[in-house]
């Protein structure tokens, strides 16, 4: 993440960025925690995904909209499923600044 303290990307817009993390082996899994970087009401819009082969991913968690109260790490709980491959799909940082800048600092899986 280097010296800003969270992972810096762009332009999120008008084509997204997209990070993938491999958990090296097929785990069953049913959280995922994506923390962003948040000020001033600010929010990280994106779309989680998650592959078996990291060929054919499906949508398991978004987060599309300004949330009421803006928080740095969002909690996404769904049915266990079989993954090897997580993808995190950012349009930007809305509200801040520069809405095309992603600013993940982690993603958690559980």
């Amino acid at each position: 993440i280097g010296d800003l303290d969270f992972y810096l990307a762009y332009p999120a817009e008008p084509e997204p960025v997209t990070i993938t993390v491999d958990l090296e082996s097929v785990q069953s899994i049913q959280t995922i925690v994506v923390h962003a970087y948040t000020v001033s009401g600010s929010y990280e819009k994106y779309r989680v995904e998650i592959s078996r082969d990291g060929k054919d991913f499906a949508e398991v968690a978004s987060r599309l909209e300004k949330p009421e109260k803006p928080l740095h790490a969002v909690t996404h709980s769904f049915a266990p499923q079989e993954a090897r491959y997580i993808r995190v799909i950012s349009q930007g940082n809305k509200g801040y600044v520069f809405d095309s800048f992603s600013k993940l600092i982690e993603i958690e899986v559980h």
